[in-house]
């Protein structure tokens, strides 16, 4: 009973954590692309 709360909080945290990662590597994709346009001028 216990084993099977502790899983779903895992799969939850690490569903959570992986939305982040990709939150955070879009952004830094969009950053990377919009950086030089702005440093150029």
């Amino acid at each position: 009973m216990a084993t099977r709360k502790v899983m779903a909080e895992i799969k939850r945290s690490y569903r959570v954590g992986v939305l982040a990662a990709d939150h955070t590597e879009f952004i830094w994709k969009n950053h990377l692309l919009i950086w030089p346009k702005n440093s150029s001028e």
